[in-house]
C-alpha cells in the first residue's frame, strides 16, 4: 500500500511538471485576453514573438478573448497563470471575493470613448441625450458613471453595441476605443468625432496585466518574470510595431489596415517610456474605488488593503 502511494505521489508530481514545462525547460504559461486582438495586447504579443518572454524562462501561450470569456473568474481560479483586464473590473470581482492582483498597466490614461458622427456636433456627454440611438454596453461601469454624471441619459433607450446601426444611422452614437473604432469608421468613409471618457473624471487603467493572489503566494519570481518581459515588449512595441502587428492581423482579420495607425493613436495614451513605464498609483486606484461605490458597483472601499497593487 505504501509502495502505491509514493507511485501515486510520484505520478501526480510527474504529470504537474509535465503540464508546467516543456521539454526544453520552459515553464508554460497561459495568458488570457480580454477581447480579440488588437493593438491593446500589442506588447504582450511583441514580447512572445521577440522571445522576451522566453529569455525568462516561460513559454507562453496568448489566448484570444471575446465576449462572454470570463477573464477575471478564468486567472483568480488558476485556469490561467495570467489575464488581460482594466482596473474597474479588478475592483469589481475583488468585490465580490475574486483575490486578484493587477502587476501593471501599459495606459497610462483610458481609450474608453464614444463616437458620433461630425454632423451631429456634439459638444458635451450631455448632448448624447439628444441621439436617436445609443450603441453601449449598459453594464460597463463607465456606463453606469455617465448616466450618475448625467442624469438625462437615463431616459434614453441603449441598444447592444452594433457597428452596423451605427454606420447607417447618422444620429446614432457608439462605445469604443479611441485608438480602435474610430480609425475603423473613417477608414470607411465616415466622418466621425470622439468624446473622451477619461475627460468626465471616470479614468480607469487599461490592459492591465493581472494574476491570481495565490500565485503571487506560491511563486512570485513567476510573476516578476511575466511582468518584466511584458514590460519590455510594451517598450519595443510602441517604437516599432510593424511586425508584431502583421501578426495580429493574421489573428484577427478584422484589424487590417489599421493597426498601425491605431498604435500611433495610442502613445497619447499609454505609460511613459521610461524605467517608470507600467507603474501604477495607488492614489489612482482609491479615487476610482471611490466612484465605483459611488455608482453602486462594489459595496466597500478596501481600508488597509491595497497591497493586490504592484
Amino acid at each position: 500500500m505504501r509502495i502505491l502511494i509514493i507511485l501515486s505521489i510520484i505520478l501526480l508530481c510527474s504529470c504537474d511538471q509535465e503540464q508546467n514545462s516543456t521539454a526544453s525547460g520552459l515553464t508554460k504559461i497561459k495568458l488570457q485576453l480580454n477581447w480579440m486582438p488588437e493593438a491593446e495586447h500589442g506588447g504582450y504579443y511583441e514580447a512572445l514573438l521577440k522571445g522576451y518572454y522566453k529569455d525568462l524562462g516561460l513559454d507562453v501561450e496568448i489566448i484570444a478573448g471575446g465576449p462572454g470569456v470570463k477573464v477575471e473568474t478564468e486567472t483568480a481560479l488558476q485556469r490561467v497563470q495570467f489575464g488581460i483586464a482594466n482596473a474597474d473590473k479588478v475592483l469589481i470581482v475583488r468585490d465580490k471575493g475574486m483575490k486578484i492582483r493587477a502587476l501593471m498597466s501599459p495606459f497610462e490614461n483610458s481609450p474608453r470613448c464614444i463616437i458620433y458622427h461630425s454632423d451631429l456636433n456634439l459638444k458635451s456627454f450631455e448632448d448624447l441625450s439628444k441621439t436617436e440611438v445609443m450603441s453601449v454596453n449598459n453594464t460597463k461601469p463607465y456606463y453606469h458613471w455617465l448616466l450618475n454624471k448625467y442624469p438625462a441619459l437615463s431616459n434614453k433607450d441603449t441598444i447592444p453595441y452594433n457597428k452596423a446601426v451605427f454606420m447607417s444611422n447618422k444620429k446614432a452614437v457608439i462605445q469604443g476605443y479611441l485608438n480602435s473604432e474610430p480609425l475603423i469608421f473613417k477608414e470607411k468613409g465616415l466622418q466621425v468625432n470622439v468624446l473622451k471618457v477619461s475627460e468626465t473624471g471616470f479614468n480607469p487603467y487599461s490592459s492591465v496585466l493581472i494574476s491570481s493572489e495565490e500565485l503571487h503566494s506560491t511563486n512570485p519570481e513567476l510573476l516578476e518574470k511575466m511582468k518584466k518581459a511584458s514590460i519590455k515588449g510594451w517598450q519595443t512595441y510602441l517604437q516599432s510595431p510593424e511586425e508584431t502587428n502583421k501578426h495580429i492581423e493574421k489573428i484577427n482579420p478584422s484589424n487590417k489596415g489599421t493597426l498601425n495607425s491605431s498604435t500611433t493613436a495610442m502613445l497619447e495614451l499609454m505609460s511613459s517610456q521610461d524605467e517608470s513605464f507600467g507603474k501604477m498609483s495607488l492614489e489612482r486606484w482609491k479615487e476610482l474605488a471611490k466612484q465605483m461605490e459611488k455608482i453602486k458597483l462594489i459595496k466597500d472601499i478596501p481600508e488597509n488593503g491595497w497591497d493586490f497593487i504592484d
